[in-house]
């Protein structure tokens, strides 16, 4: 996965939008690396998986978000 990140940031964000995204991926890899951790923490002290998940989902939102906004536009892209 990682040696076709790159390839595909380029092509999805071009050539200088590499940089922020790698950038914002690597502001939420703590989230990812912890993850299973939390979400099984939650499970023992709740009784429920879903206080975890949705506290997971918040910043899959947020960078799917900031995503979005990075995108280059094309300049034959009609309005």
């Amino acid at each position: 996965m990682w040696p076709v990140l790159p390839a595909a940031a380029a092509a999805e964000f071009g050539a200088a939008g590499v940089g922020r995204m790698f950038g914002l991926l690597m502001m939420f890899l703590p989230i990812i690396v912890l993850a299973p951790f939390i979400v099984a923490k939650t499970r023992e002290s709740s009784g429920s998986y879903v206080p975890g998940l949705i506290s997971l989902a918040i910043p899959t939102l947020m960078g799917g978000a900031a995503c979005l906004l990075m995108r280059e536009h094309s300049a034959t892209a009609t309005a």
